[in-house]
């Protein structure tokens, strides 16, 4: 006789085997027909506490592996855990039946006192709007380590809206409040350099977004910081035709090769050209992936132009008929002696550069020349004018 499981599946067949032929047939066959249901109720009793077994040792083992603790407890004042995992025991350093019915201790007492009252409130307010909750909060081990943990969880309700009970995960995140509170630590000291150095410093993303923008960015370049976070650095600042080899210098940098020294001429806010020098490095994530550049600079536009100013003044003093001197204040030695000179004396400027005046004036000892100048060093007087032998290379006088 077939037998059939609830869903009209064939579970199996039900027979009588005997050595002899089976006398009262129709009886036999009509036990066989009573007896089918009852056997095949049995069939799948047994299939269902078979898949149970499976389901149970397939929970039994993702929960032994899990990093953390899954609970079910009441929701009363002691959070009375009628369930933990094998992870309550790394977790909290008690054992699961430590605190299933208040054993040894309840859950409560581990919750660092400060966050008893938030915990509660979160989980009621949740439970109100039958929404799951997330928590952070402390709480101490067996041990008396204190621990930062994350939980998460939900109310379980029954059909006519009862709370049967709270079930969730419960997670040690320690480290990763450590790694943050170091990271914000080193932000802020970060910051703290960025705000107070004199020079300019700027943290570019790799597609030259603006990062950080400092207050001697803000005095160069015109713009407050407020005004340029979040924007494209290129367009703002720089001229159109350095965008290209600019942004080939910044691939170098976060490929890997630092730049010291990089020189380019930025635009500000009042539309002047500035003159810039930069040092530049990559800034890397954790996992040291690229995630932008540094660059810290110095506005050099003044000094460019008193460089331009000087080397256009030594044109003129080399081109002049007249013979121009500069010597150390201090050492006396020659500074610059012009093309003129050089020609009347016969030295070369290597030769000159280690002169005094006092190798050109026969009449002077130091003490002498020293005296003759101290009215000048003192700012007594603006100029100083007196009449002397020069001696050339050769020894004569003129």
């Amino acid at each position: 006789v077939p037998l059939y499981g609830s869903a009209g599946q064939l579970l199996g067949l039900l027979a009588v085997m005997d050595r002899k032929p089976l006398r009262h047939r129709e009886t036999v066959e009509l036990s066989l027909q009573l007896l089918a249901p009852r056997a095949a109720a049995e069939i799948e009793r047994m299939q269902v506490y078979e898949e149970l077994g499976e389901s149970y040792r397939t929970l039994s083992t993702l929960l032994g592996n899990l990093s953390g603790m899954a609970y079910r407890c009441r929701n009363d004042q002691d959070w009375t855990l009628e369930f933990a995992s094998d992870g309550c025991l790394d977790l909290t350093g008690y054992a699961p039946e430590d605190f299933v019915n208040h054993r040894s201790i309840s859950y409560a007492e581990l919750i660092h006192p400060e966050d008893r009252d938030p915990v509660w409130n979160n989980v009621q307010e949740a439970l109100q709007a039958k929404r799951p909750f997330q928590l952070v909060y402390r709480i101490a081990t067996a041990s008396g380590e204190m621990k930062w943990v994350w939980e998460q969880g939900r109310g379980v309700f029954s059909p006519d809206g009862e709370l049967l009970a709270l079930e969730g995960f419960i997670a040690d995140i320690t480290e990763r409040k450590r790694t943050d509170e170091a990271l914000r630590e080193s932000e802020a000291r970060f910051h703290s350099v960025v705000q107070t150095v004199l020079n300019v410093i700027i943290v570019l993303s790799p597609d030259h977004l603006i990062l950080e923008f400092n207050p001697e960015a803000e005095r160069v370049y015109g713009r407050r910081r407020e005004e340029v976070l979040g924007k494209d650095y290129f367009e703002l600042f720089l001229p159109r035709e350095l965008w290209q080899t600019i942004d080939d210098d910044l691939q170098r940098v976060l490929a890997g090769k630092e730049t010291r020294g990089f020189e380019n001429t930025i635009r500000a806010a009042d539309g002047s050209m500035r003159d810039m020098i930069w040092n530049v490095s990559r800034m890397d994530a954790a996992a040291g992936r690229a995630v932008g550049v540094v660059a810290i600079g110095s506005d050099v536009t003044e000094r460019k132009r008193g460089e331009e100013i000087a080397a256009r003044l030594g044109r003129v003093l080399d081109s002049s008929s007249n013979e121009i001197y500069v010597f150390d204040a201090a050492t006396l030695k020659f500074v610059q002696v012009n093309e003129g000179t050089r020609r009347n004396l016969g030295y070369s400027t290597e030769e000159l550069a280690e002169l005094t005046p006092l190798d050109l004036k026969p009449e002077y000892t130091r003490e002498q020349f020293e005296a003759l100048l101290a009215p000048l060093k003192r700012r007594e007087i603006d100029t100083l004018t007196f009449e002397t032998a020069h001696r050339r290379k050769d020894g004569s006088l003129y």
